[in-house]
């Protein structure tokens, strides 16, 4: 945290105000630690309400109360809206309010805004590119996943209308194109045949010894 230590007066002498330096878009930065007498004597702070208000470069009023005050000495942390806008603060001090009332105030506080290098143009550009960038990848990663879907979904429509051209074949008395794998599987080859007829005559040739 930036604490700036500054000796104002309520005789606000000309050419006697100190300058301090902040950044557009800080949050609590910048914390004034301010000394304050009356034409060089130190004021007890203690019969005071202290506040600090500043115009901003736009215009805006911003006035806070002092966060602490002991013996001639009252700490204020810049309001962040008093940061909010990049250029010089038209008029900054501390204002003291007696409980009569009266009101006095310090010399003014020149308090320079540094601009944000979020407000350059060039920074603006690599944001804006970066999300670009991530959008693509969430438009290639989405093209691809939807790719697939596709693919699968088309295989997955041709096997249902095969299956339904099949049944509608043996509907209407084909069943060849639906039994015709089975059957093939079924179909003796003539050594099969062979096969079959050798080993049931050798039954009966067996039977027939033992019967006697």
């Amino acid at each position: 945290m930036n604490v700036e230590t500054l000796e104002l007066d309520l005789g606000k002498r000309p050419g006697s105000e100190p300058t301090v330096f902040c950044r557009k878009g800080e949050k609590g930065a910048l914390t004034l630690r301010a000394t304050i007498a009356d034409h060089g004597a130190e004021v007890d702070l203690s019969a005071f309400g202290v506040f600090f208000d500043c115009v901003t470069p736009d215009g805006r009023l911003v006035s806070d109360e002092a966060t602490s005050k002991e013996g001639s000495t009252a700490v204020c942390t810049l309001n962040e809206a008093a940061m909010a806008t990049a250029g010089l603060c038209k008029a900054a001090y501390f204002r003291l309010v007696g409980q009569d009332g009266s009101v006095s105030t310090t010399q003014d506080v020149r308090i320079a805004v540094l601009p944000s290098a979020f407000d350059a143009d060039g920074v603006a550009e690599a944001y804006v590119s970066e999300i670009e960038r991530l959008l693509e990848e969430c438009r290639s990663e989405f093209a691809a996943n939807e790719a697939a879907r596709q693919e699968a979904s088309e295989a997955a429509t041709k096997r249902a209308n095969d299956a339904a051209d099949l049944v509608e074949q043996a509907v209407s008395g084909n069943l060849d194109p639906l039994f015709a794998g089975w059957i093939d599987s079924k179909t003796m080859t003539p050594d099969d045949a062979d096969d079959a007829w050798n080993g049931s005559a050798a039954a009966g040739l067996l039977a027939g010894t033992d019967a006697m």
